[in-house]
């Protein structure tokens, strides 16, 4: 018996042996068909980024986008130099989303370059560095010759804040552009740029009343009264430009008598001068607005009720629990659902339902921010439902599908996000269907990737690359 009880244990430590082994060969073969795969990855890749086919560049850029390390950079960065408009465009935002000093020098290069597109992306590509060697670009963009160019810059500066007040005062005291200089008084305010109320009250001087004005505005949101008679002036004419603004400017100084012009605004029939009234409510913060607020959302106006509800969402508190409650009761859809989602980010959870309804609705920018609002919410309960979106024709309704399925890590989702991977024809679909399958399946997703490699589809092929190299390179 002993000599049987020593054998079993010989046994027993030789299978384990076997096994110790046979997983160590396992995993030197994952390890060598991975590095396979990589290689074959990056072939592609290169090859995609010296194709004739614009789209398969842009592509092969995007998909390096989401991969570590010095060689997809160098590729990125030789990619911003190309000459396709569209290939040097992705390069500039991809390179610009890292937001790395080194490859300043060629934004601002970018910054001049012969396709409005590219100046564009570059435009917006600022708003991620954090360095001040970006506001002498900055203050390039702003006086671009493109107004499309300039209003990207604006939304850079926005996304940059007070560090861009330099800039905006320069342009404010220097352009000899009216836009520009209007532009940039209203940037100081958007930016909260206290500092540079000495400039406005300067600009008050300005030979344009369109620069005086907003001047004049930006000083009242600062709670400056140095425009004051710009503004009474403003607000009695019927220019709506400034009209509407002006009286919530007022109100912002202590004028709250100016409120009934844009509460008597509510019964225009002009629908336009209404939506006008309600949006000049939006930049205030020290105004009596919300009994306008709630009247303006049961304007017959949709516009109305919709400006109304995107200001009361903005200003949103606890205490306006009960109006937006009953704002679930309106009977634009939007509204109810705009309602329930600043409801949801007061902490009010009694909206789930009201959510899995808007999953259903027939304009799809309510089914998407249904979606991401259910994901955002943690509602597993509502996971089937989201589901179902997975395959909605709107794309934006699917990436938020997609999205909220990687929030509730609902790894039932994975075979339907894969269907979408290999069928989608739109890239940045594709592109958000392979992260997903990462999150959900991890290294185990791979394999997924590995047969998306032999797809007839080039745009698959590209991001199926990009994805494996996001796996393989970390």
């Amino acid at each position: 018996m002993e000599n049987v009880g020593k054998c079993r244990f010989v046994l027993q430590v030789l299978l384990l042996c076997l096994a110790m082994v046979c997983n160590a060969l396992a995993t030197q073969q994952t390890r060598q068909d991975a590095s396979t795969l990589a290689e074959k990855a990056w072939r592609i890749l290169e090859r995609a980024m010296n194709t004739g086919n614009p789209g398969e560049q842009e592509a092969a850029v995007l998909a390096l986008s989401e991969v570590p390390g010095q060689h997809a950079k160098l590729l990125l960065r030789s990619a911003a130099r190309s000459s396709s408009p569209q290939k040097r465009a992705a390069a500039i935002r991809t390179l610009g989303a890292f937001g790395e000093l080194p490859d300043l020098p060629l934004i601002g290069t970018a910054l001049t370059d012969s396709d409005s597109w590219v100046r564009m992306t570059a435009a917006d590509a600022l708003s991620h560095f954090q360095n001040d060697q970006v506001l002498p670009l900055l203050q390039r963009a702003i006086q671009d010759s493109d107004p499309r160019v300039v209003t990207v810059a604006y939304a850079s500066v926005e996304k940059i804040g007070s560090r861009s007040t330099p800039v905006l005062v320069d342009a404010l005291g220097k352009a000899s552009q009216e836009a520009t200089r209007w532009s940039a008084a209203g940037a100081l305010g958007a930016v909260k740029a206290t500092e540079a109320m000495s400039a406005l009250r300067t600009a008050l001087n300005d030979a344009s009343l369109k620069v005086r004005t907003e001047a004049a505005i930006v000083l009242a949101q600062f709670g400056d009264r140095a425009g004051q008679e710009v503004l009474k002036r403003a607000a009695e004419v019927d220019d709506l430009t400034f009209k509407h603004r002006a009286a919530a400017a007022l109100c912002e100084i202590g004028e709250t008598g100016y409120l009934k012009i844009i509460n008597d605004a509510l019964d225009w029939p002009n629908e336009r001068s209404r939506s006008s009234a309600i949006v000049a409510l939006g930049s205030t913060s020290n105004c009596p607005i919300r009994p306008i607020l709630v009247r303006a959302l049961s304007n017959s106006s949709g516009s109305v009720r919709a400006a109304a509800i995107d200001v009361l969402a903005r200003i949103a508190k606890r205490d306006d629990i009960p109006a937006l409650r009953n704002a679930l009761g309106n009977d634009y859809e939007y509204v109810r659902v705009k309602a329930a989602l600043t409801l949801a980010s007061l902490g009010d959870l009694s909206v789930i339902t009201t959510m899995e309804n808007g999953l259903s609705s027939r304009d799809e920018t309510l089914r998407g921010r249904s979606a991401k609002t259910l994901g955002e919410l943690g509602s597993a309960k509502s996971t089937f439902l989201i589901r179902n979106l997975i395959t909605d024709p709107a794309s934006d309704v699917k990436l938020a599908a997609i999205d909220a399925m990687v929030k509730l890590k609902d790894a039932g989702a994975a075979a339907a996000i894969e269907d979408v991977f290999t069928s989608e024809k739109r890239g940045w679909v594709i592109q958000a269907a392979a992260n997903a399958l990462i999150s959900l399946r991890g290294n185990q997703a791979l394999w997924s990737f590995a047969d998306a490699l032999e797809s007839n589809e080039s745009f698959t092929r590209i991001y199926a690359a990009g994805a494996i190299l996001k796996v393989t390179q970390n």
